[in-house]
């Protein structure tokens, strides 16, 4: 089994250490990804989603996470998981969802998560999980934005 990783370590740690970076950089990367993808770039669109991806588990992780935030997560693993199958990585695919609703699922127990937002990503997941299993053929890459009004507290 290959093991995604799109963040260098330093930059990792630099996201990890800087919140609002952090939410500019998935912004970006996540943007940047759909843009790639509608170009049918999807090797650099899968490099940008996922990118966007290790930041936003990131930005989970800080405690003035909110349930826009579990959206923004919850888009992002929906892009990379789109864009692996237009690229024939079911694996990979399966691999992402399987660990982002692991992450939604420990949010869960987190008394200082939205629960409503948490279980709402959890059943957007099982969604896109049900699509891997029944559709059998890649899944466009594009389709899915943010839920309306959640980048207004980006800005």
């Amino acid at each position: 089994m290959k093991k995604l990783q799109f963040l260098c370590s330093t930059h990792r740690q630099w996201l990890a250490s800087n919140p609002r970076a952090a939410v500019n950089a998935w912004r970006d990367a996540y943007y940047r990804g759909i843009d790639l993808a509608e170009d049918e770039d999807y090797v650099e669109a899968t490099r940008h989603a996922g990118a966007a991806f290790e930041t936003a588990e990131l930005v989970l992780s800080h405690p003035w996470r909110g349930p826009v935030r579990i959206t923004h997560f919850t888009d992002t693993v929906t892009l990379l998981v789109r864009l692996l199958h237009q690229l024939k990585e079911p694996c990979l695919a399966a691999d992402v969802l399987g660990s982002a609703i692991s992450r939604l699922e420990r949010l869960l127990t987190s008394s200082e998560t939205d629960r409503q937002a948490a279980l709402a990503g959890c059943s957007r997941m099982q969604l896109a999980a049900d699509e891997m299993t029944t559709l059998g053929r890649p899944l466009p890459a594009t389709g899915y934005l943010l839920a309306e009004g959640a980048l207004q507290i980006l800005h």
